[in-house]
């Protein structure tokens, strides 16, 4: 393989990682925006409570090539969630 060609590869590797960026923020403010006009928080606190501890065993075997990573933003990003969610269910 020319260098070029490894060049070529990079380039579509970045172009796939900030296209899943950018979806995943969009995904982040529709989230957010659900959070905050849910009808009742304290139930989907309760329910998001319920779920929590089940998400991450079921991505624990993942095939993506760097585990350490997928497991450590997915943890921040729960966590993120974890909060924004109880702090909805706050009266």
């Amino acid at each position: 393989m020319s260098e070029e060609e490894m060049i070529e590869i990079v380039k579509r590797n970045e172009d796939i990682c900030s296209a899943m960026l950018g979806a995943m923020k969009a995904l982040e403010y529709g989230v957010r925006t659900l959070i905050a006009v849910h009808p009742d928080p304290v139930l989907l606190n309760h329910t998001w409570q319920d779920l929590l501890s089940d998400i991450p065993d079921h991505h624990q075997d993942t095939s993506v090539s760097n585990p350490g990573i997928f497991n450590a933003t997915m943890s921040a990003m729960l966590a993120t969630l974890t909060l924004q969610i109880e702090r909805a269910a706050r009266p």
